[in-house]
């Protein structure tokens, strides 16, 4: 997978989990807590997101100061992130519900909905630049 493709399928799971996290956040609260209950389905999911990353990382896994080297940047987080979802299931929902404990979670929700809106963005935009 090449960065661009990389960066490009990132963005488009931001916007994926972000728009429902603006315009619909009962439901989509309702549905990231029924999915962190599910551990099986959360470890696929942090596989998923590690191999992507992996991919990603095979090509390029060095960081630099350019464009390539921020979407390398972010594919190490994700690769870690995906790691980590993978190994501890239980800990990430544990996170997570401090984390709602912590803020009001339909408030936050859309807070992070619209963060990962902004990211998504950046991350295409970043796409397109690799690629051209």
């Amino acid at each position: 997978m090449t960065l661009a493709s990389f960066s490009i399928a990132a963005g488009l799971l931001c916007y994926l989990f972000g728009f429902p996290m603006i315009f619909a956040e009962d439901q989509a609260i309702a549905w990231r807590r029924k999915l962190l209950k599910d551990e099986v389905v959360v470890r696929l999911l942090g596989a998923f997101l590690a191999v992507i990353a992996g991919m990603a990382l095979r090509t390029q896994w060095m960081v630099t100061a350019d464009g390539e080297g921020i979407i390398v940047f972010i594919a190490w987080i994700q690769l870690i992130k995906g790691a980590y979802l993978a190994w501890w299931p239980n800990k990430y929902a544990e996170l997570i519900a401090w984390d709602e404990e912590k803020f009001h979670a339909p408030v936050w929700q859309v807070l992070h909905g619209i963060l990962m809106i902004f990211a998504g963005a950046f991350l295409t935009y970043l796409g397109i630049i690799v690629m051209h």
